[in-house]
């Protein structure tokens, strides 16, 4: 099974619409996004509204590939997805809105590697409301001070020197594959970040961190907090923070926690 995060954002309607952003999410409820350049589709299937927060789920899908499905207990093939269908998952997401700054805070689901910032930011706009949506980062410096667990560093598209070494493999998919490179330490011990890479970061100077073969890899800093982990995220000269929920089915409560957490980290109302 895939690890699931919260990823906390700042949100800003502009543009001078009026609209309320809760009214909005209800009166959209059920609406369908479709991306035709990046082959993915998003329903905002829920929306419940209590006060100045709402809550629900997206569901998210790529499609564009003929896929066949199996019964992992028979080891049978028992159906194929078309190219023109996709598989959809359930995405979290909990909004607490201010009607008077028409701004607020978003949590939403990541799913493994996956999120949905980008597409929901997209399917709002499709639907006439240009919101701005944009990271949160919390607690950097005291979570650079936790024990690292892991580093991922992943790469778009395969090296040249690695991608010579699995010719033999024939992968058909060329587009769509990437190197992941992850670097643990033993049990019951810690990796550690040099100084200079630390302080690069809390100064988001991110061209001192320098890249192993792409200015566009992504490198995850899993760190370890409390019975937690945490991921603090650089991708493309921006830095954000993944929050770990071990439990999906309580996932609610530990975005309302969060979300708790971030206004008093930045001093919010």
């Amino acid at each position: 099974m895939p690890r699931n995060f919260l990823a906390p954002y700042r949100f800003e309607v502009v543009g001078g619409s009026g609209q309320n952003f809760l009214n909005f999410l209800q009166n959209n409820k059920g609406n369908y996004h479709l991306n035709a350049q990046d082959q993915t589709t998003l329903i905002l299937n829920s929306v419940n509204i209590q006060g100045n927060r709402a809550w629900g789920y997206l569901q998210y899908g790529r499609y564009g590939a003929k896929s066949p499905v199996v019964d992992v207990t028979t080891q049978q093939i028992t159906k194929t997805i078309e190219p023109n269908e996709s598989p959809l998952y359930d995405y979290f997401y909990l909004v607490e809105y201010n009607s008077r700054t028409n701004s607020g805070y978003i949590l939403l689901q990541r799913i493994g590697n996956i999120g949905v910032r980008t597409a929901f930011s997209d399917a709002l706009r499709s639907w006439g409301l240009n919101v701005r949506i944009e990271p949160v980062i919390l607690g950097l410096r005291e979570l650079l001070s936790k024990p690292i667990m892991e580093i991922r560093i992943k790469i778009p598209k395969k090296p040249r020197d690695v991608d010579s070494r699995l010719e033999k493999l024939e992968i058909e998919n060329e587009e769509e594959s990437y190197v992941e490179v992850s670097i643990k330490c033993r049990r019951n011990r810690f990796l550690q970040l040099v100084d200079s890479m630390k302080q690069a970061i809390l100064n988001y100077d991110l061209s001192n961190i320098g890249h192993i073969y792409d200015e566009n890899e992504e490198i995850n800093i899993v760190v370890k907090v409390g019975k937690s982990q945490r991921t603090i995220n650089i991708t493309k000269g921006r830095v954000r923070t993944w929050v770990e929920v071990e439990n999906v089915g309580n996932i609610k409560y530990k975005a309302e926690q969060l979300l708790e957490e971030i206004k008093k980290d930045i001093g919010g109302d």
